[in-house]
């Protein structure tokens, strides 16, 4: 192992104690909580399209997807992971480059992640302290080529939107939120089995009100009428980190 290497090493151990925090750059620097999720906060760019913190990206007929990932540290070590991979990376820093973007290229595999509609978790780590720490959460529609095409309206955090396929609500735990079908739908989930993501028993099952769980929750509704089902992603943070930047 390189002596460089090494030093990026024991930096990075200090700095993992921080993950999802994004510590204070202050003259004392307050360390949060390690164990509190927080907000997401990775920004990411593809096309003429602007995520912060998660979102679904848009169907692709090429079926490749180049993404600038902005972070609110350096980039010293950066983690890239779906359903079926794990990418990490420990790019270098450049004098007159900003340390705090990254590009990714993602081939999606057909079989394990777009028929299985895979969650990208993004992670980027900051060596040492303040130890500024990222993350964001995203999927990808697929069009005609994934699994899930019956739409829904969702509310969540006082937005109204039509999803065509997939969906994803990120909020503080405990808030409201409803996703609402034309037809009556049957909940297929493997996190129902988690008792923290199991749904409150409903009237219609046209429409499903719930609180945000903590953390990641996912939901599959199924159309019996017509086959088709949504994929709903749920994510519940407990607080924002605060930064200040130098």
């Amino acid at each position: 192992m390189s002596h460089r290497l090494k030093l990026k090493l024991n930096k990075l151990l200090i700095g993992l104690a921080f993950l999802f925090t994004g510590c204070a750059s202050l003259d004392n620097a307050v360390e949060l909580n390690p164990k509190i999720f927080y907000k997401p906060d990775i920004k990411l760019e593809y096309k003429d399209y602007r995520f912060g913190g998660w979102g679904v990206l848009p169907y692709d007929k090429e079926h490749f997807y180049e993404v600038k990932i902005k972070t609110v540290g350096d980039i010293d070590l950066i983690r890239i992971s779906t359903n079926a991979r794990l990418d990490t990376d420990e790019p270098d820093g450049h004098i007159f480059r900003s340390n705090k973007e990254y590009k990714y290229r993602y081939f999606p595999d057909y079989e394990l992640e777009v028929l299985r509609n895979s969650l990208i978790t993004i992670e980027a780590f900051e060596a040492g302290l303040p130890g500024r720490h990222s993350v964001g959460f995203y999927m990808v529609d697929y069009g005609m080529r994934g699994a899930d095409r019956l739409s829904a309206i969702t509310k969540c955090n006082g937005r109204i939107k039509s999803e065509a396929g997939i969906s994803m609500c990120v909020t503080m735990q405990g808030l409201y939120q409803q996703i609402e079908f034309k037809n009556e739908v049957l909940l297929m989930s493997n996190s129902e089995k988690k008792a923290h993501c199991r749904l409150p028993k409903v009237k219609s099952k046209k429409k499903w009100l719930f609180k945000t769980r903590n953390r990641i929750c996912e939901y599959t509704f199924l159309d019996l009428s017509t086959g088709l089902t949504h994929a709903h992603v749920a994510i519940g943070y407990e607080d924002v980190a605060v930064r200040r930047y130098k």
